[in-house]
Order: C-alpha cells, then structure tokens, then sequence
C-alpha cells in the first residue's frame, strides 16, 4: 500500500494558497522559516525565579525557604505543648518525618494518651502547610 507524505502534501498546500502571480517561496525551504524563530533566538533567558515569590518571601518572613528557592521539607518545626498546668514539652520535626510516628513516639514519651494522636498529627501538618516554624498548644485542644 503506497502511503501519501505528508511533507509533500505540506508543501503542496503552501503553494496553493499563493495566486500564481506573486513569487513563492515554501516556508519549508526557508532556514528559519515565516514562524518568526529569527525573533524567538534573540529573545533574552527567561528570569530564574519568579518575582511574585521573591515579594511574598520577604512579606512572610521567607515563607517555605522561598528565599533560597528549597521547599519547607528541609526546615525544622517546634511545636511547644502544654500537657500540664505548667509543663512545657518541646515536639521537633521536619516535613520528611512520618508525622504519625513522631506524633506516637512523642506521646508515648511523654506517658500521654493515644486519643492526642490525630489532633497532634494534624497540628503538625497545618504548622508544615503554611511554614510556620513554631507553634505552642495545649495539650487538650488537641482532642
């Protein structure tokens, strides 16, 4: 079976679309052809980062580490909690760290219940989704 090329169909097209009148050159044939790619090439690189994140990183204290362009994975988190009247533990993190196994481990140091667990872990998670660094909680608003 003799199947059409597609390349010569292409060419065939241009060369209709033109009264025979006028000169013709194909698109095809010319090195950087009538798509403007003369203009593309002598554009500057595009900026390395984005001007809207450098302004937010310097209106939220640096937000998720925007000023050295890494994601808030290799920051540390204290969260302080309160599981007493007046005692104080100190809960430290990182977003790479399986927030419910720091969440037990914590709890079970601390000789806490395990019905902390979910509140824990998702105080955890708010304080890595918005970069906040530290945090302070009572232990029974955790419930």
């Amino acid at each position: 079976m003799d199947m059409p090329n597609l390349l010569d169909w292409y060419k065939d097209q241009g060369n209709r679309a033109h009264s025979l009148d006028e000169p013709r050159t194909s698109v095809i044939d010319e090195p950087q052809g009538a798509f403007g790619l003369q203009t593309l090439h002598n554009l500057p690189p595009p900026p390395r980062s984005a001007p809207a994140a450098e302004e937010a990183a310097s209106c939220f204290g640096c937000f998720r580490g925007l000023e050295n362009g890494l994601d808030n994975s290799a920051m540390s988190f204290t969260l302080t909690v309160l599981t007493s009247d007046s005692r104080w533990e100190h809960l430290v993190f990182s977003a790479r760290d399986d927030l419910e196994a720091a969440g037990s481990a914590f709890l079970q140091a601390k000789g806490l219940k395990t019905a902390f667990q979910a509140g824990l872990v998702s105080k955890m998670q708010s304080m890595i989704t918005s970069g906040q660094t530290n945090s302070s909680v009572d232990i029974v608003d955790l419930i």
